[in-house]
C-alpha cells in the first residue's frame, strides 16, 4: 500500500476519534499527526486498566536469585544484577506472566475485577477457598508498580478465561472503584479490515506498570487455534475448536496472553491470547478470544463468578460438500452443509422434530456451512437458549438447549452458586457433567436435574442422596432443569418426596 492510501487510512481512523474535518489543503503530515494524537489519546485512557500478571509457584515466594554477571557488561560488575522471586520487590521478574486487564462486572459498577487467559492462571489460589492448598500464587503489578497478590474469582477451562479478584490489604488507602476499567464491548463483532490497538505484557516488560502498545488489523474471524488437526478433533472440549477466535495482524510475544485487544472507541472486543499459535514456528500473526453477543454471555457469567455454561442439542452433525457447488435451496456459493446424522432420543433436538437426514442452514440467523459452525452457534448460546434451526426445504424448528457437559470439572472455578443449595442438596442440568453422561445415542437423553453435590450433615445427605443421582420429580411435579427445580422447592415445607430416575423414592426432611 503507498504511502498516500496509508495516510488517507489513517486520517479517516484519526479523525474519526477526535472530531476534526480535513481540510482540502491538508497534507500527509498533518494526516499522520491526527492519527498518532488519535492514537495516544486512546493509549492514555486505556493502558492504566491493562496490569501485569505473574504466577508464582508456593515454594518460591519470598526466595532470591543467586547473583549473576551483568549481560550489558556495565562498567560498575562489582555490584551484579540481583533479581528477586518476591513480587513486592522493586527487582522482582517473574518467570512466569501474562497480562490483565480491569473490568468493571456490569451490575456491580463500584467493582474491579481483572479478566485474563486461564492458562495464565491454572492452578492458583481461589477466592472461594483461599487457604486450600494449591500449585501456585498469582500477583498483579498495576500502573505505578503497585503489587497485589490476586485470586482466583472464576474460571473456565473451554474458553481459556479467568476471573481474578484482588486482595488490596496490602494497600488500605487503594479503593476499588478508584480503578480505571475498560469497557466491554456491546456489539455483535468485530469487521475484518478494522483497526485494533494491542495493549499486553510482552516479555514481562510491563512489571513496572507500564504496558506495551502495538496495533494493527484484524485479518479474519471467526478462526481456530493454529494447533495440530488431529489433536484439535479429539480435544473438542474448548469452544475455540469450533471456530471462535479473531485473527489480528500482529504478533503476540510470550506474556501478552490477556491482553486487551481494543478497538477506536477503546472499548474491550478480545482478549489475546498467545497460546493458539503452533508452536516452533515463527508466527507473524495474532489470536484474541473475541468479546461480542455471545460471548459477553460467558464473560458476565465469570464476572459474577458463576460457571459459564455451553448450550448442547443432543445431535451429531456431519459436513457434507456440495456436489457440483450447488443444492437446491442453499444460499449460493455455500460449498457445504450440515446434515444430521443422528439424533439422541428425547433430547432437546429430537423434542424440537427434528430428525436424522435433514438439514440445517441456520441457527439463530446465522448461516452454518460445517459441523464445527453448528456447534459453535448451539454452544455460545447457553443452556436454556431458544434455539432456531432453519433447514432445508424453508421449515423451521425451535428447540430449549440442555448444557453441555463439562469435562474438566476440577478446572472449572465458580465464588458464586448459580443455583442455591435446598437442604443440601445442588443440582444442576441432567448433561452437566461428562462424567454423569452417557454419550451412547442408544441411551435416551435423561429426564431429571443432576446431584452435583450433598453438602454434609444436610437433610439431603440423612436421605442418603449422593452426588452423580438424578432427581426426576420433586413432591410429584416433574424437573427437566435447575429452573424447574428451584420452583418446585421454593414454597414446599416438612417432609418432601422426591423421586429419582430408576424409580426410588426418598424423603426429604
Amino acid at each position: 500500500m503507498s504511502f498516500r492510501r496509508w495516510s488517507l487510512l489513517f486520517a479517516s481512523f484519526g479523525l474519526v476519534l477526535i472530531g476534526a474535518r480535513p481540510s482540502r489543503a491538508q497534507d500527509a503530515g498533518a494526516v499522520l499527526q491526527a492519527f498518532e494524537d488519535a492514537a495516544t489519546k486512546l493509549v492514555e485512557q486505556a493502558e492504566s486498566a491493562v496490569v501485569a500478571v505473574s504466577r508464582l509457584p508456593q515454594r518460591s515466594v519470598s526466595m532470591s536469585r543467586p547473583p549473576r554477571k551483568n549481560v550489558f557488561n556495565l562498567p560498575n560488575e562489582a555490584e551484579p544484577l540481583v533479581q528477586s522471586h518476591d513480587p513486592f520487590q522493586g527487582n522482582y521478574l517473574p518467570t512466569d506472566f501474562g497480562t490483565g486487564v480491569l473490568v468493571a462486572p456490569p451490575n456491580k459498577p463500584n467493582e474491579r475485577l481483572i479478566l485474563t487467559n486461564y492458562h495464565l492462571v491454572r492452578g492458583g489460589r481461589t477466592f472461594r477457598d483461599p487457604e486450600a492448598k494449591s500449585d501456585s500464587q498469582i500477583f498483579v503489578q498495576l500502573p505505578k508498580a503497585q503489587s497485589f497478590e490476586a485470586y482466583i474469582y472464576a474460571a473456565d477451562p473451554r474458553s481459556d478465561l479467568a476471573v481474578l479478584k484482588l486482595d488490596l490489604r496490602r494497600n488500605t488507602n487503594l479503593q476499588e472503584e478508584n480503578l480505571p476499567a475498560i469497557p466491554l464491548f456491546d456489539g455483535d463483532q468485530v469487521k475484518k479490515g478494522q483497526l485494533v490497538f494491542v495493549i499486553g505484557n510482552p516479555y514481562a516488560l510491563a512489571r513496572d506498570g507500564a504496558p506495551t502498545i502495538s496495533f494493527g488489523m484484524v485479518g479474519n474471524l471467526a478462526r481456530m487455534p493454529f494447533v495440530d488437526s488431529s489433536i484439535a478433533r479429539t480435544q473438542q472440549n474448548s469452544i475455540h475448536n469450533f471456530g471462535t477466535l479473531i485473527q489480528v495482524d500482529t504478533r503476540l510475544n510470550i506474556g501478552t496472553s490477556g491482553g486487551a485487544l481494543l478497538n477506536r472507541q477503546g472499548q474491550l472486543v478480545g482478549v489475546t491470547t498467545s497460546l493458539a499459535a503452533l508452536q516452533g514456528y515463527e508466527t507473524s500473526v495474532g489470536f484474541a478470544i473475541p468479546i461480542n453477543r455471545n460471548t459477553r454471555r460467558i464473560v458476565e457469567s465469570l464476572l459474577n463468578g458463576t460457571e459459564a455454561e455451553y448450550g448442547l442439542l443432543g445431535l451429531v452433525p456431519k459436513t457434507q460438500p456440495l456436489e457440483n457447488g450447488h443444492m437446491y435451496g442453499v444460499p449460493a456459493g455455500q460449498r457445504s452443509v450440515v446434515r444430521i446424522q443422528s439424533v439422541k432420543h428425547n433430547s432437546p433436538a429430537a423434542q424440537a422434530g427434528l430428525q436424522p437426514g435433514q438439514y440445517v442452514l441456520a441457527i439463530n440467523n446465522r448461516p452454518v456451512a460445517t459441523d464445527e459452525d453448528l456447534m459453535r452457534e448451539v454452544g455460545l448460546a447457553g443452556p436454556g437458549a431458544k434455539i432456531v434451526m432453519q433447514l432445508l426445504g424453508n421449515r423451521v424448528l425451535t428447540a430449549t438447549a440442555g448444557k453441555w457437559p463439562a469435562k474438566e470439572t476440577d478446572s472449572i472455578i465458580t465464588s458464586v452458586d448459580r443455583y442455591p443449595a435446598w437442604r443440601g442438596l445442588k443440582v444442576d442440568w441432567p448433561t452437566a457433567r461428562e462424567e454423569h453422561t452417557d454419550p451412547n445415542l442408544d441411551v435416551p437423553y435423561p429426564s431429571g436435574v443432576l446431584i452435583l453435590a450433598v453438602e454434609a450433615g444436610s437433610a439431603a445427605a440423612n436421605a442418603q442422596l449422593r452426588s452423580g443421582q438424578l432427581v426426576s420429580e420433586v413432591a410429584g411435579k416433574p424437573v427437566r432443569n435447575p429452573e424447574q427445580f428451584q420452583e418446585a422447592v421454593k414454597t414446599l415445607r416438612g417432609d418432601v418426596l422426591i423421586k429419582l430416575s430408576d424409580g426410588k423414592l426418598l424423603t426429604i426432611r
